[in-house]
């Protein structure tokens, strides 16, 4: 029986068991960021849009403010961390796969696991288990997070609604803070065209 292989599944199942959970905080960290960049730059094109900048030019000219490209920078990096941590996933996977191939050429495929004894066939049952009830709870919170997505867009287009019936750029400026959670800067840049085409 090579229990290196087997010590090396274990500690490589392990892996993914916290690298799955890690994926969960990093994606909230790369959402938030996202949000965080989105605001911020319909806030600058609402500001320069009503200091008379022409919206051709004022979408270039709000990413190069400093507070704002700060923050897409932000974005960028938590994206990179987002995706590595799914590149280290599939790795870890990768490898799991390779060694349990590894134990089913040398002791003669599934049969090996029987026999095994009682204590390792249970803490490999556990492991399992444990994979299976992550799996469970990513897909709950995925769900959800579906579920909070649609409510989100719906609350947009109430918003962008109420933007395109307000009277004149000093009341846009007023209800702008309170909706900015949910309107991004591309509704926003629309909004203007549209009011700019109509001028």
């Amino acid at each position: 029986m090579n229990y290196d292989l087997v010590n090396l599944l274990n500690s490589k199942i392990q892996d993914l068991n916290v690298s799955v959970k890690k994926l969960r905080h990093t994606g909230e960290d790369y959402a938030k960021a996202y949000t965080n960049y989105r605001i911020a730059l319909a806030q600058e094109l609402l500001r320069l849009k009503n200091e008379g900048m022409p919206v051709t030019i004022a979408y270039d000219i709000a990413r190069g403010n400093n507070d704002v490209a700060h923050l897409k920078f932000q974005e960028i990096a938590k994206e990179a961390i987002y995706s590595a941590n799914k590149e280290a996933i599939n790795s870890i996977k990768l490898e799991i796969k390779i060694i349990q191939e590894q134990l089913n050429k040398e002791y003669g495929g599934p049969d090996y696991y029987y026999s095994l004894e009682k204590k390792e066939s249970k803490q490999l049952l556990n492991y399992i288990t444990n994979l299976q009830q992550e799996n469970e709870r990513l897909k709950e919170w995925k769900e959800d997070l579906l579920k909070e997505n649609i409510e989100l867009e719906n609350i947009r287009k109430e918003a962008i609604e109420y933007i395109n019936h307000a009277q004149n750029y000093e009341t846009m400026a007023q209800v702008m803070p309170h909706l900015k959670p949910y309107v991004n800067s591309d509704d926003l840049l629309n909004i203007l065209q549209n009011e700019s085409d109509d001028e």
